[in-house]
């Protein structure tokens, strides 16, 4: 299953198949409409990979095709683009190495290149407009927007459809030595992205982009669109600044919202904390999409944005020294344990609802899921400080399922109506707080409730049987003011007493993240 359903989809057509080439005036009215254009190039097209532009299957006999090129297409950048035209058939090909070459270019550079049969319909078509069209209308782009730490502004931009492709590099102002290597050094993780976000079983693989260095950059924005035939048109978005990290994608099986609020780095834990609390958060997404019969590719997307985007959250040592010295201080062990360890973030997935049974259109099959986690400090030091930090789950689903012994095959039939239709309404919020006054902890305390419906309505051969509606809740408190106010009092004086000392804090940590109660869904 893919990722974003329609994104795999049907193979798409190829552009043109690898074969020899050989130089060709270009076409009668081209030139004239595309200053600076080199001559054409001459492509055999196999049988197979003409059907697009010439409407029709010869019977094994080749045809011309014609490039034409916004720009003189001696240099590199070129070249590859070339490549690209003889010899690709899926996205993602398209991209690779293009991206990288871009980002080291190291100065301005825009092409873009049209290929067509000079005796097909689209000939008559203006090669100049179709040129500028790749630029700004492409129905498959990648934009990489970066704000360098001078002030500096660099874009960077692929377009391509079935007959041509256009790439551009921008930059505010010339770009020094250093700003040109740390461009370079962008390249990897980039080309990784997209090469993962295009394959044909889509994944996210933003580790190398993410780990960017904060010394040279000050935002970083991505962007990519791809053009799904017969389907929703999917798109990927990427924004990251000193403040927050925001990932959006939209696709024909749903939408995922996730934003992190990295402000305030002295809440984020140690690496070993971050990666526990990482993969109790992986298992509770995991248990809300098994409660609402959601789309595990949806599931595994968001577990996968969720887990890179929190892994590589810039910590106190990172940015600028300025930044570094305005940075509140960081929170004692103690403070620490009563918290996530991740940056605060909201959550909004909402997969697309169907209507399977055309009996009864009014049952939805549909599922939504949203997360945060907000923490507030008040106060800079234990002489007088509050840490509050507040989580919350809500999950509303319903979907069908078939009766034991049966196949779920909803159609106009009676006999198909042999099934379980199920609402659930699930929410859960859990708070954690610590309070100083007068130099001394004064309170320590945990607390969680939740609350859930789930009604499930029977049919037998499209006759109603069965409705039952069950709601539960539950909630508890936890004073953990005795078990934290000696460790705040006394500091460890030996190897032994550090060691329990931390297994201490493990422990109140593990409670803090603790799942929900058995039985409930989020």
């Amino acid at each position: 299953m893919s990722l974003i359903n329609g994104l795999a989809g049907p193979a798409r057509a190829p552009w043109l198949a690898q074969q020899n080439t050989a130089p060709q005036t270009v076409p009668a009215g081209a030139s004239t409409n595309t200053p600076n254009a080199s001559p054409a190039s001459v492509v055999r097209l196999s049988a197979a990979a003409l059907a697009a532009e010439a409407g029709q299957m010869p019977d094994g006999l080749p045809i011309t095709v014609a490039t034409v090129w916004e720009r003189a297409d001696g240099d590199a950048i070129s070249t590859l683009m070339a490549s690209k035209q003889q010899a690709f058939g899926r996205y993602g090909s398209v991209l690779q190495g293009l991206g990288a070459a871009l980002l080291t270019a190291g100065s301005d550079y825009s092409q873009a290149a049209v290929w067509f049969n000079p005796g097909g319909a689209s000939a008559a078509l203006a090669p100049a407009a179709r040129l500028a069209g790749l630029h700004t209308q492409a129905s498959n782009q990648v934009s990489l927007n970066l704000g360098l730490r001078s002030g500096t502004q660099v874009s960077l931009f692929i377009g391509h459809q079935s007959d041509g492709l256009a790439v551009r590099f921008e930059s505010s102002a010339a770009l020094d030595e250093q700003e040109r290597a740390a461009l370079a050094g962008l390249a990897e993780g980039f080309e990784q992205a997209l090469a993962a976000w295009t394959a044909d079983t889509p994944t996210l693989d933003l580790a190398g982009l993410l780990a960017y260095d904060a010394k040279a950059f000050s935002s970083l924005s991505l962007r990519i669109d791809q053009d799904q035939p017969g389907s929703t048109d999917l798109s990927l978005q990427l924004d990251i600044d000193a403040k927050q990290r925001k990932l959006s994608v939209d696709g024909a099986s749903g939408k995922l919202e996730l934003r992190l609020d990295t402000a305030q780095q002295q809440i984020l834990g140690s690496p070993a904390q971050r990666e526990k609390a990482l993969a109790t958060y992986a298992q509770r997404f995991a248990q809300a999409g098994d409660a609402g019969r959601a789309d595990k590719s949806l599931i595994t997307l968001l577990q996968d944005a969720f887990t890179q985007l929190n892994r590589s959250a810039p910590t106190q040592t990172g940015g600028a020294a300025y930044e570094r010295l305005l940075a509140a201080m960081p929170l004692a062990d103690h403070d620490q344990a009563m918290l996530s360890g991740l940056a605060d973030f909201q959550i909004d997935l909402v997969q697309a609802s169907r209507r399977p049974n055309p009996r009864r259109p009014d049952e939805v099959n549909r599922f939504s899921y949203q997360a945060s986690q907000q923490t507030e400090i008040e106060g800079r030091d234990n002489a007088k400080r509050t840490i509050t930090q507040q989580r919350h789950h809500k999950l509303e689903a319903s979907y069908h399922q078939p009766l034991a012994g049966s196949k779920l095959m909803l159609d106009d039939n009676p006999a198909s109506q042999y099934y379980t239709f199920h609402r659930v309404e699930a929410e859960s919020e859990s708070r954690a707080q610590i309070r100083y006054a007068d130099h001394l902890m004064v309170a320590a305390s945990l607390q969680q409730q939740g609350s859930q419906r789930h009604e499930i309505t029977e049919y037998q051969h499209g006759v109603r049987t069965q409705h039952t509606v069950t709601p539960n809740r539950y909630g508890w408190v936890k004073d953990l003011l005795a078990t934290l106010k000696p460790l705040y009092e006394e500091k460890a004086d030996s190897d032994i007493e550090s060691a329990a000392r931390e297994a201490l804090l493990a422990r109140v940590n593990a409670q803090v993240l603790a799942a929900p109660e058995p039985g409930f869904m989020v």
